[in-house]
């Protein structure tokens, strides 16, 4: 009688063993889902601090008149974190106002004082950032400006430029329109270039203190 006891005592000990083995497994599991999602976090609100460049040229523009194929706002504010202004403002061709956000936050790589984004429909159809009008400014010679043809596209202007000190993007296809600023001297006196449809239509004189 003492055997039979003894050996089921045993039985029930190899049950219960079995019994937690999945609910140690599970608990390791949900351990590795929060250290991965901390570590998402932890990127998220690294790459939020300080906005570059290259994090500005993801911003996808959609279609000037319903937002589509542009980047989505919750996606942008992941990227960028919470802006530090929101405002309502206009854009030439939409008859209703869009959303802006704006943020500060950009990296001292990136010479900007300020990054918007502009949506509707919850997604992005325009794109800026502000050159700084303080401290040195990259000046880009006059003559290389001079010798940009109309029909230029913005990739080969950039190239031959590099980035300008402000820039605007709105729209895409047949209906975007860019706007860029180069200064060409300490003094503050830039040429604005242009595009539509990819393709430089226009400079003019102009200052980055107005």
């Amino acid at each position: 009688m003492a055997k039979k006891w003894l050996i089921g005592e045993l039985i029930m000990s190899v049950l219960l063993l079995s019994a937690c083995r999945p609910q140690a497994v599970k608990s390791n599991h949900h351990d590795a889902h929060s250290q991965q999602s901390t570590s998402e976090k932890m990127a998220i609100n690294k790459r939020s601090a300080d906005i570059s460049r290259s994090e500005y040229d993801l911003i996808t523009i959609g279609d000037i008149n319903n937002g589509y194929g542009g980047s989505t706002k919750s996606t942008v504010v992941k990227w960028f974190g919470s802006p530090a202004e929101i405002s309502t403002v206009s854009i030439n061709g939409i008859s209703r106002p869009v959303s802006q956000y704006s943020w500060k936050n950009r990296s001292a790589s990136f010479k900007a004082s300020q990054v918007a984004v502009q949506f509707l429909n919850g997604k992005a159809i325009g794109k800026s950032y502000t050159g700084s009008s303080t401290g040195n400014h990259h000046v880009v010679s006059k003559s290389k400006i001079n010798q940009l043809g109309l029909g230029a596209t913005y990739q080969a202007v950039v190239n031959q430029l590099g980035n300008p000190n402000s820039e605007s993007d709105t729209g895409q296809g047949p209906m975007s329109g860019k706007y860029l600023t180069y200064v060409i001297s300490q003094d503050g006196s830039a040429i604005n270039l242009s595009f539509t449809d990819d393709k430089l239509n226009q400079k003019y004189h102009t200052s980055i203190y107005y």
